[in-house]
């Protein structure tokens, strides 16, 4: 066997339901190879992975790691094994939490361990250069095809699609379907039916865990609700551009970069009321728009696919 041409790809929970799990999969179809080893650090254990590491580490090309658990113990055991290394940054979570959160330390520390990172929105890789990394690279994130032609949409239909995690502003969605009973909300992810657990859902809320009907949810709906602290270029939104439907996304992190490609939905601030969002959505209910040609041209997975190989190659 070829030395260094082993591409090895690391992640923490391959089962998971976030984009990272889906970026992943997506990713290893797309560069392929009989002889690539997965390994999923939660099912193997950090034993097996040192062990696999350091036995392989004359045949390995490099190692890609997902989540940022995977991404951490990649950096250090990668640094000791002298592997090339790359990380995938879907989002910094100290973004949130501060400069003297211990997220943050970390990073910091981290950076002496170097490696690449590729960060899925422009806001990530500045963030990852502040950080003092050396090395990063742009791979604009991408959203599947979920369209499901000849879908009669629900003008009145909203959809939040996320998992229930201290990331994502589940509390405010809840007030914002509060405040328009007019309106049917969808919330679909993973531990979202537990929100029930936390008081008073309205009636017009739908609670979902993932579902195999997410296509078809999203090609209804005509608006994509996704509440965050902080994101790096969330995969659910793109999904539903794909959709055409009209975005309503916190201002934050990587989302601003979808609207730059054009007029896709409202960019909720801080500092937004009830009432504002309320006001865009009933005067853009019928609005017309280009969303899904956006996504073609720039957040489809052909786009991504052809800048995959320029970086893994």
């Amino acid at each position: 066997m070829d030395k260094k041409y082993l591409r090895f790809y690391l992640i923490s929970d391959r089962k998971g339901k976030g984009g990272a799990q889906v970026y992943f999969e997506d990713l290893i179809q797309t560069t392929a190879d009989a002889r690539d080893i997965v390994f999923d650090l939660k099912s193997e254990g950090l034993f097996a992975l040192v062990t696999l590491l350091f036995s392989r580490r004359k045949d390995i090309r490099y190692v890609s790691a997902h989540s940022s658990i995977a991404v951490a113990i990649g950096r250090v055991l990668c640094r000791m094994f002298s592997i090339k290394f790359y990380a995938t940054i879907h989002g910094w979570s100290f973004k949130r939490s501060g400069k003297l959160s211990l997220e943050y330390l970390m990073e910091r520390i981290l950076v002496f361990f170097g490696g690449t990172n590729v960060c899925v929105s422009n806001d990530d890789k500045v963030i990852s250069e502040e950080l003092g990394y050396k090395s990063s690279r742009l791979l604009l994130n991408y959203g599947r095809d979920c369209y499901i032609k000849g879908s009669e949409v629900d003008l009145k239909s909203v959809v939040m699609v996320a998992r229930n995690s201290k990331q994502k502003d589940y509390q405010s969605a809840l007030l914002l379907a509060d405040a328009m009973p007019d309106y049917r909300f969808t919330f679909v992810g993973k531990d979202v039916p537990s929100l029930r657990l936390n008081g008073r859902i309205p009636e017009n809320v739908t609670l979902l865990e993932h579902t195999s009907k997410l296509d078809a949810i999203l090609s209804k709906s005509n608006f994509f609700l996704l509440l965050s602290f902080y994101e790096g270029l969330p995969l659910s939104a793109l999904e539903a551009l794909s959709c055409n439907a009209i975005l309503l996304l916190s201002d934050v992190g990587g989302n601003r970069e979808i609207f730059d490609k054009g007029a896709v939905g409202l960019l909720i601030g801080s500092n937004s009321d009830t009432e504002a969002i309320k006001e865009y959505m009933e005067a853009s209910i019928c609005l017309e728009r280009n969303n899904r040609i956006i996504w073609k041209d720039h957040f489809s997975f052909g786009v991504w696919k052809n800048k995959v190989l320029n970086i893994y190659g």
